[in-house]
């Protein structure tokens, strides 16, 4: 339960709000979270594109208040993923083009460790965003080793949630996979 919905950083603050008031702390912690959402992606674009330009903050709202944050806000825990992924998004573009992957590797490992179901969508798309990438860089046979090395080590951080997770979920009912043997139509 814990790796699921509490493993956020932000989730540790609930220990200083009494239990009078935790409801209202949650809500006023979706509005911190779609907050920073806009936030970093203001910063990734700030970088990425170079400018400072007012169509930045303008862009930046539009990412926190997306669809899918008023079709998923009441699912907190999945709110820090999208706050992290800009911050991703710019650590693989550093990785690719400068050689550096601190940025990378660290924000991926946060996410992973705050919400890995979130997570696994973030990878898939970061498989498919670094293929792009590696299309307009010269470079190639760096980028796919750091990209790689990378990656792991990300998960490797995170897995000090993981490991203990998949341990305790194999010790439930959930852990027998007891998938059918035959295809059956009804």
């Amino acid at each position: 339960l814990y790796v699921y919905y509490l493993a956020s950083p932000l989730h540790w603050l609930a220990f200083l709000v009494p239990q009078a008031y935790l409801m209202e702390f949650m809500s006023y912690l979706v509005v911190i979270k779609v907050g920073l959402c806009g936030f970093t992606f203001c910063y990734y674009l700030q970088k990425h594109f170079q400018t400072q330009s007012i169509t930045t903050v303008m862009f930046s709202v539009f990412y926190a208040l997306s669809g899918y944050m008023a079709a998923y806000n009441w699912n907190i825990m999945w709110l820090d993923c999208v706050i992290l992924f800009p911050l991703i998004i710019w650590g693989l573009e550093r990785l690719v083009k400068e050689g550096k992957p601190v940025l990378y590797c660290l924000m991926l490992a946060l996410s992973i460790f705050t919400n890995y179901y979130i997570s696994i969508m973030i990878c898939i798309f970061l498989v498919l965003y670094f293929v792009g990438l590696l299309f307009t860089e010269e470079k190639f046979l760096k980028p796919i080793w750091q990209f790689g090395v990378y990656s792991l080590l990300a998960g490797a951080m995170a897995g000090i949630l993981l490991v203990p997770e998949v341990c305790a979920i194999l010790a439930t009912d959930f852990g027998a996979m007891d998938f059918p043997k035959e295809v059956k139509s009804y």
